[in-house]
């Protein structure tokens, strides 16, 4: 015997976005990368087209990953990188780093789960001290609690 089934609860990741920037884009040392909208779910998330800041609800919990491929744009070897920032701060654990040879590129990808304050601003930034192409970039935000 079963009891009465009680109302349904909200759903978990209801608050989602996926932002993307599909072009080539040639980041400076440290710096955040562009990004479009290409789906954004409920109000805990918050961008703008054609801009850099994603901004978070507070007091929140989420999970970030991103993925993009890195090339030198002089077209030397280098050793690039990518990070989640908060507030300008690289999360964590986030960060992740390839050597390119001359004219080769290579894929990047991290994620995070990390908890927000008032006012707080998620980005993707180039992490390494030379400037980067980024092309093919995504960054997947879900609101976890």
């Amino acid at each position: 015997m079963t009891g009465v089934t009680g109302p349904t609860g909200p759903t978990v990741t209801a608050n989602n976005a996926r932002l993307v920037n599909s072009g080539i884009e040639t980041v400076p040392s440290n710096a955040p990368v562009t990004l479009d909208n290409a789906l954004i779910n409920g109000s805990a998330i918050q961008h703008t087209n054609n801009s850099t800041t994603v901004r978070l609800a507070p007091n929140q919990t989420y999970f970030a990953s991103y993925e993009t491929t890195a090339s030198s744009p002089t077209g030397a070897t280098a050793n690039l990188g990518a990070a989640l920032a908060l507030n300008g701060i690289p999360i964590s654990g986030s960060a992740t780093n390839g050597v390119v040879t001359a004219g080769n590129s290579v894929s990047l990808s991290s994620s995070a789960v990390f908890s927000t304050s008032a006012g707080t601003n998620l980005t993707l930034i180039n992490s390494t001290g030379v400037a980067e192409n980024f092309s093919g970039t995504v960054l997947n935000i879900i609101k976890l609690a």
